[in-house]
Protein backbone atom coordinates (compact mmCIF):
# COMPACT_ATOMS: atom_id res chain seq x y z
CA UNK A 1 0.00 0.00 0.00
CA UNK A 2 1.49 3.27 -0.94
CA UNK A 3 1.64 5.55 1.96
CA UNK A 4 1.04 9.70 1.89
CA UNK A 5 3.80 11.66 2.30
CA UNK A 6 4.80 15.19 3.40
CA UNK A 7 3.98 16.90 0.06
CA UNK A 8 0.42 15.34 0.44
CA UNK A 9 -0.05 16.94 3.75
CA UNK A 10 1.17 20.27 2.60
CA UNK A 11 -1.33 20.90 -0.39
CA UNK A 12 -3.94 19.76 1.82
CA UNK A 13 -4.35 16.22 -0.15
CA UNK A 14 -4.87 14.87 3.16
CA UNK A 15 -5.84 15.45 6.88
CA UNK A 16 -5.05 14.02 10.18
CA UNK A 17 -7.91 12.47 12.19
CA UNK A 18 -6.86 14.78 15.26
CA UNK A 19 -7.65 17.73 13.34
CA UNK A 20 -10.96 19.56 13.38
CA UNK A 21 -12.93 20.00 10.55
CA UNK A 22 -15.73 22.53 8.80
CA UNK A 23 -17.68 22.05 5.49
CA UNK A 24 -20.69 22.74 3.91
CA UNK A 25 -23.08 19.54 3.48
CA UNK A 26 -22.74 19.59 -0.17
CA UNK A 27 -18.77 19.56 -0.14
CA UNK A 28 -18.38 16.51 2.15
CA UNK A 29 -18.17 14.16 -1.28
CA UNK A 30 -15.03 16.24 -1.60
CA UNK A 31 -13.22 16.34 1.25
CA UNK A 32 -9.41 14.91 1.37
CA UNK A 33 -8.57 11.43 2.59
CA UNK A 34 -8.81 11.27 6.88
CA UNK A 35 -5.53 9.68 7.71
CA UNK A 36 -3.62 8.84 10.79
CA UNK A 37 0.21 8.21 10.66
CA UNK A 38 0.71 4.52 10.20
CA UNK A 39 -0.64 6.17 7.18
CA UNK A 40 2.27 8.56 5.96
CA UNK A 41 5.68 7.68 5.08
CA UNK A 42 8.01 7.02 8.08
CA UNK A 43 10.64 8.88 7.25
CA UNK A 44 7.82 11.79 6.35
CA UNK A 45 6.20 11.94 9.50
CA UNK A 46 9.45 14.12 11.42
CA UNK A 47 9.53 16.71 8.93
CA UNK A 48 5.47 17.21 9.27
CA UNK A 49 5.88 16.80 13.23
CA UNK A 50 8.64 19.64 13.01
CA UNK A 51 6.33 21.62 10.66
CA UNK A 52 3.24 21.29 12.94
CA UNK A 53 5.50 22.94 16.04
CA UNK A 54 6.64 25.98 13.72
CA UNK A 55 2.96 26.83 12.46
CA UNK A 56 1.93 26.56 16.08
CA UNK A 57 4.63 28.67 18.01
CA UNK A 58 4.42 31.03 14.70
CA UNK A 59 0.37 31.60 15.62
CA UNK A 60 1.59 31.84 19.27
CA UNK A 61 4.06 34.60 19.24
CA UNK A 62 2.78 36.66 16.49
CA UNK A 63 -0.62 36.08 19.15
CA UNK A 64 1.22 36.99 22.12
CA UNK A 65 2.60 40.04 20.18
CA UNK A 66 -0.49 41.52 19.79
CA UNK A 67 -2.04 41.32 23.17
CA UNK A 68 1.55 42.48 24.79
CA UNK A 69 0.76 45.78 22.61
CA UNK A 70 -2.33 46.08 22.84
CA UNK A 71 -2.14 45.82 26.65
CA UNK A 72 0.60 48.35 27.06
CA UNK A 73 -0.81 50.82 24.85
CA UNK A 74 -3.94 50.17 27.23
CA UNK A 75 -1.92 50.42 30.31
CA UNK A 76 -0.23 54.05 28.94
CA UNK A 77 -3.38 55.98 28.32
CA UNK A 78 -5.28 53.91 31.88
CA UNK A 79 -5.56 56.73 34.79
CA UNK A 80 -6.07 53.56 37.46
CA UNK A 81 -3.23 51.53 35.45
CA UNK A 82 -2.87 49.56 38.93
CA UNK A 83 -6.47 48.24 38.64
CA UNK A 84 -6.05 47.53 35.26
CA UNK A 85 -3.10 45.50 35.37
CA UNK A 86 -4.52 43.34 38.29
CA UNK A 87 -7.74 43.04 36.99
CA UNK A 88 -5.74 41.85 33.63
CA UNK A 89 -3.53 39.24 35.43
CA UNK A 90 -6.81 37.94 37.27
CA UNK A 91 -8.65 37.46 34.14
CA UNK A 92 -6.29 35.56 31.94
CA UNK A 93 -5.87 33.12 35.58
CA UNK A 94 -9.89 32.76 35.57
CA UNK A 95 -9.30 31.60 31.58
CA UNK A 96 -7.29 29.22 32.44
CA UNK A 97 -7.97 27.57 35.46
CA UNK A 98 -11.69 28.86 36.93
CA UNK A 99 -13.82 25.92 36.13
CA UNK A 100 -17.06 26.99 37.47
CA UNK A 101 -17.21 29.02 34.33
CA UNK A 102 -17.72 25.88 32.54
CA UNK A 103 -21.02 24.59 31.03
CA UNK A 104 -22.31 27.94 30.37
CA UNK A 105 -23.38 29.01 26.62
CA UNK A 106 -20.77 32.33 26.64
CA UNK A 107 -18.13 33.54 28.54
CA UNK A 108 -17.60 36.92 28.65
CA UNK A 109 -15.01 38.90 30.81
CA UNK A 110 -14.38 42.59 32.02
CA UNK A 111 -11.76 44.73 30.65
CA UNK A 112 -9.65 42.19 29.11
CA UNK A 113 -9.52 42.68 24.67
CA UNK A 114 -10.69 39.25 24.68
CA UNK A 115 -14.27 39.33 25.77
CA UNK A 116 -16.55 36.27 24.77
CA UNK A 117 -15.77 32.48 23.98
CA UNK A 118 -18.35 29.33 23.05
CA UNK A 119 -18.51 26.58 25.79
CA UNK A 120 -16.71 24.19 23.66
CA UNK A 121 -14.01 26.56 23.04
CA UNK A 122 -13.33 27.32 26.55
CA UNK A 123 -13.82 23.71 27.75
CA UNK A 124 -10.70 22.69 25.65
CA UNK A 125 -8.83 25.62 26.79
CA UNK A 126 -9.12 24.77 30.09
CA UNK A 127 -8.31 20.96 29.39
CA UNK A 128 -4.97 22.16 28.05
CA UNK A 129 -4.26 24.32 30.62
CA UNK A 130 -4.97 21.12 33.14
CA UNK A 131 -2.98 18.52 31.39
CA UNK A 132 0.00 20.44 29.73
CA UNK A 133 0.47 23.98 31.58
CA UNK A 134 -0.50 22.65 35.36
CA UNK A 135 0.15 18.92 34.96
CA UNK A 136 3.25 19.39 32.74
CA UNK A 137 1.83 16.65 30.04
CA UNK A 138 4.09 17.25 26.82
CA UNK A 139 2.81 19.77 24.15
CA UNK A 140 0.97 17.42 21.34
CA UNK A 141 0.95 19.13 18.09
CA UNK A 142 -1.28 16.61 15.89
CA UNK A 143 -3.90 18.70 15.58
CA UNK A 144 -2.13 21.56 13.51
CA UNK A 145 -3.43 21.76 9.79
CA UNK A 146 -1.14 22.48 7.01
CA UNK A 147 -2.25 26.78 5.77
CA UNK A 148 -3.32 24.75 2.84
CA UNK A 149 -6.06 22.49 3.83
CA UNK A 150 -9.01 23.84 2.45
CA UNK A 151 -11.41 22.46 5.22
CA UNK A 152 -10.61 24.09 8.29
CA UNK A 153 -12.02 26.84 10.62
CA UNK A 154 -11.49 30.24 8.81
CA UNK A 155 -9.83 32.90 10.95
CA UNK A 156 -9.92 30.64 14.14
CA UNK A 157 -6.95 30.29 16.49
CA UNK A 158 -6.84 26.66 17.68
CA UNK A 159 -8.29 26.26 21.64
CA UNK A 160 -4.91 25.01 22.01
CA UNK A 161 -2.47 27.71 20.86
CA UNK A 162 -5.54 29.93 22.25
CA UNK A 163 -4.83 28.48 25.78
CA UNK A 164 -0.87 28.66 25.70
CA UNK A 165 -1.01 31.88 24.38
CA UNK A 166 -3.14 32.98 27.53
CA UNK A 167 -0.13 31.18 29.21
CA UNK A 168 2.30 32.81 27.85
CA UNK A 169 0.76 36.21 28.46
CA UNK A 170 0.07 35.46 31.88
CA UNK A 171 3.71 35.06 32.71
CA UNK A 172 4.31 38.44 30.54
CA UNK A 173 2.21 40.44 32.68
CA UNK A 174 3.83 39.40 35.76
CA UNK A 175 7.31 40.06 33.96
CA UNK A 176 5.39 43.38 32.87
CA UNK A 177 4.30 43.84 37.16
CA UNK A 178 7.84 43.37 38.22
CA UNK A 179 9.66 46.05 35.88
CA UNK A 180 7.31 49.10 36.79
CA UNK A 181 6.89 51.12 40.13
CA UNK A 182 3.52 49.18 41.31
CA UNK A 183 3.39 49.98 45.11
CA UNK A 184 2.33 46.26 45.95
CA UNK A 185 5.20 44.93 44.70
CA UNK A 186 7.26 45.52 47.60
CA UNK A 187 4.75 44.46 49.68
CA UNK A 188 5.61 41.65 52.73
CA UNK A 189 4.14 38.11 52.09
CA UNK A 190 2.33 36.99 54.63
CA UNK A 191 0.87 33.65 56.70
CA UNK A 192 -2.74 32.89 57.27
CA UNK A 193 -3.20 31.69 60.58
CA UNK A 194 -6.78 30.17 59.98
CA UNK A 195 -8.23 26.91 58.34
CA UNK A 196 -8.93 27.15 54.39
CA UNK A 197 -12.36 27.25 55.39
CA UNK A 198 -12.08 30.05 57.07
CA UNK A 199 -10.26 32.12 54.74
CA UNK A 200 -13.21 30.96 51.57
CA UNK A 201 -15.81 32.17 54.04
CA UNK A 202 -14.24 35.46 55.06
CA UNK A 203 -13.62 35.94 51.04
CA UNK A 204 -17.39 34.96 50.60
CA UNK A 205 -18.38 38.00 52.53
CA UNK A 206 -16.22 40.06 50.83
CA UNK A 207 -18.20 38.98 47.22
CA UNK A 208 -21.51 39.46 48.95
CA UNK A 209 -22.53 35.93 48.71
CA UNK A 210 -23.30 35.23 52.40
CA UNK A 211 -23.15 39.17 54.13
CA UNK A 212 -21.84 39.20 57.74
CA UNK A 213 -23.75 40.46 60.34
CA UNK A 214 -23.38 43.92 60.94
CA UNK A 215 -22.22 43.31 64.18
CA UNK A 216 -19.42 41.87 63.21
CA UNK A 217 -16.25 43.98 61.42
CA UNK A 218 -15.11 42.22 59.15
CA UNK A 219 -11.72 43.81 58.85
CA UNK A 220 -11.28 43.68 62.52
CA UNK A 221 -12.20 39.59 61.69
CA UNK A 222 -9.34 39.78 59.08
CA UNK A 223 -6.75 41.18 61.77
CA UNK A 224 -6.70 38.51 63.70
CA UNK A 225 -6.13 35.65 60.96
CA UNK A 226 -3.62 37.33 58.57
CA UNK A 227 -0.14 38.71 60.10
CA UNK A 228 2.69 40.02 57.57
CA UNK A 229 6.80 37.97 58.83
CA UNK A 230 6.84 40.07 61.95
CA UNK A 231 4.10 39.57 63.11
CA UNK A 232 1.99 42.41 62.97
CA UNK A 233 -1.89 42.04 61.86
CA UNK A 234 -2.82 44.16 58.98
CA UNK A 235 -6.10 46.46 58.86
CA UNK A 236 -5.92 47.53 55.29
CA UNK A 237 -8.08 44.88 53.33
CA UNK A 238 -6.74 46.20 50.10
CA UNK A 239 -2.91 45.96 51.71
CA UNK A 240 -4.08 42.56 52.95
CA UNK A 241 -5.61 41.05 49.58
CA UNK A 242 -2.40 41.96 47.53
CA UNK A 243 -0.09 40.43 50.14
CA UNK A 244 -1.93 37.36 50.14
CA UNK A 245 -1.84 37.18 46.47
CA UNK A 246 1.81 38.19 46.27
CA UNK A 247 2.38 35.01 49.05
CA UNK A 248 4.94 33.03 48.41
CA UNK A 249 4.88 31.02 51.70
CA UNK A 250 2.15 30.01 53.80
CA UNK A 251 -0.94 29.63 51.41
CA UNK A 252 -3.44 26.78 53.33
CA UNK A 253 -5.00 23.43 51.31
CA UNK A 254 -7.02 24.28 48.45
CA UNK A 255 -4.65 27.38 47.57
CA UNK A 256 -6.00 27.25 44.02
CA UNK A 257 -9.54 27.89 44.72
CA UNK A 258 -8.78 30.64 47.18
CA UNK A 259 -6.88 32.14 44.82
CA UNK A 260 -9.68 32.25 42.44
CA UNK A 261 -11.76 33.91 45.36
CA UNK A 262 -8.82 36.56 46.22
CA UNK A 263 -8.57 37.25 42.75
CA UNK A 264 -12.40 38.49 42.28
CA UNK A 265 -12.73 39.86 45.35
CA UNK A 266 -13.41 43.63 45.67
CA UNK A 267 -13.46 45.28 48.86
CA UNK A 268 -17.10 46.79 49.88
CA UNK A 269 -17.53 50.03 50.97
Amino acid sequence: MTKYTYTDWWEGKIYLTYCNIVYKTEDKKNLPPCVQWQDISEKDIPKIKAKQKELFNNQRNDLLKKWCDEFTKRYKSSKLQGNLLNDEIADFYDYLFNRELQGKEFVTFRNSHIRNFEANDFFEIQSYALDVIKNGREINYDFVHSPNFPFQPKGKIPSQIFAQTIWDYFQWLHTFNNKIKNPYNNLKPIKWNGTAGQLVYLFEQLLGENLLSASIDIHATIKRHFTDTDGKAFSNLKQTKQNYLNSKTGKPQKADEIDLIVSNTKERK
